[in-house]
């Protein structure tokens, strides 16, 4: 099981910055895309009526998306493909997220993070997360591995536009203070 996940993030790292390209491009190209850096917003005064079901969504399909690609099928898109899909994510997580896998690719050339930002984990609870714990004010909440409950992530929410979006999970936002300890 590790060295299947260890392989997909090799690989999904890999298509992610640019060094190998996907099925059907026969050529090998080096690209690194340039990744927008914006200044973040002071996010302290929501309200604490974040819907932790979006978060659980999130990370569950998420995993869903890991334990597909562990099927040898080819991959259908990278995990930064599937990222910039979707509609739950904020735009700032998006960013962040492509910012630590171009950095780590320039310092780690070949290796990158060497795990997976979302989880903040090289391994995961195949059967997905639950809910540990309530809402913070600020958005927070834990998830914890279903079958595996020692195995905690923090997430964050906020509202843009009237809508509550992930911000951040694992170490993508998360600042070190708030996330889970292991």
């Amino acid at each position: 099981m590790i060295n299947k996940l260890l392989t997909v993030l090799s690989l999904t790292m890999l298509y992610g910055i640019g060094l190998l390209t996907m099925p059907g491009n026969d050529k090998i190209a080096p690209v690194i895309p340039e990744v927008e850096i914006k200044e973040r917003q002071d996010l302290s005064g929501q309200q604490n009526s974040a819907d932790p079901k979006i978060a659980l969504d999130f990370i569950n399909e998420y995993i869903g998306f890991l334990n597909k690609s562990f099927t040898g099928n080819d991959w259908e898109m990278s995990i930064e493909q599937w990222l910039d899909n979707r509609s739950d994510v904020s735009s700032d997580f998006k960013i962040e997220y492509h910012r630590l896998l171009k950095e780590a690719a320039l310092e780690n050339p070949g290796y990158g993070l060497g795990f997976d930002p979302i989880l903040d984990a090289q391994d995961f609870p195949d059967n997905g997360f639950e809910l540990y714990g309530a809402v913070s004010s600020l958005g927070y909440l834990t998830v914890r591995g279903i079958d595996w409950e020692d195995f905690k992530i923090r997430i964050r929410l906020v509202k843009e536009n009237n809508k509550w979006l992930v911000y951040g999970s694992g170490i993508v936002n998360i600042p070190e203070t708030e996330q889970a300890i292991r």
